[in-house]
């Protein structure tokens, strides 16, 4: 058996490009104009790890506060910002990835700091979960950050430590041997519609495994 050079066998980078192949289910949107992908010149390029759009998970209300200017539209008043969710997780579908080894998947991932104030980020009890679903059994976490008062960080803090074990920027994961198929997702727990999560460059790789020739020999009768 040998093997050939690292390849990416699926990648989502939300650009909308022939790159873009990792199939996912995004977040559930509650709001008139939904805001799924987000844009540079929405958000300011650091939204993107790369290019111009990344993926948003979280949020949801479009009028809350209570004068701190800290929701995701800046409003300085409003509805409360326990109401209104968006989902809460980003899921990716299973890739049959039985030809390859030493496959591991990558995710680059950031909180959001637009506004002003506090809100924005995870604080104590909140987290963000990694999971991966192997060979179509349960879901089980593979990376696990939990938060503190408002933990804020971009998509250049790595690695992200807010408390417990810090985890790395992006988050790599890999996949065990002998795998099968793998499917992924991203979930955050939160209880503010203020407390957002953006997700770009979501890349499986591995090695393809290529058996070696057959070689037949012909004996003499």
């Amino acid at each position: 058996m040998l093997l050939k050079s690292q390849v990416t066998i699926a990648f989502q980078g939300f650009e909308g490009n022939a790159a873009d192949n990792w199939t996912f289910t995004p977040p559930t949107q509650n709001n008139a104009v939904p805001i799924i992908a987000v844009g540079a010149g929405t958000y300011g390029a650091g939204y993107a790890a790369t290019g111009s759009r990344s993926m948003r998970i979280g949020g949801g209300s479009t009028a809350c506060g209570s004068g701190s200017g800290n929701c995701i539209n800046g409003a300085t008043g409003g509805g409360s910002c326990t109401n209104n969710f968006n989902g809460l997780a980003l899921e990716f579908s299973a890739v049959n990835i039985d030809c390859y080894q030493n496959v591991q998947i990558s995710i680059k991932y950031r909180t959001h700091t637009f506004c002003t104030g506090q809100g924005q980020g995870l604080d104590v009890g909140e987290n963000l979960r990694f999971e991966a679903r192997i060979n179509g059994g349960a879901w089980v976490q593979v990376g696990n950050l939990t938060g503190t008062n408002n933990c804020i960080w971009l998509y250049t803090d790595n690695p992200v430590f807010c408390s417990g074990a810090p985890i790395a920027n992006p988050f790599v994961y890999n996949v065990p041997a002998g795998t099968q198929t793998i499917a992924f997702r991203a979930t955050i727990n939160i209880n503010r519609t203020d407390e957002v999560m953006y997700f770009d460059d979501v890349a499986l790789t591995g090695f393809p495994i290529t058996l070696p020739p057959i070689t037949i020999e012909h004996l003499a009768p």
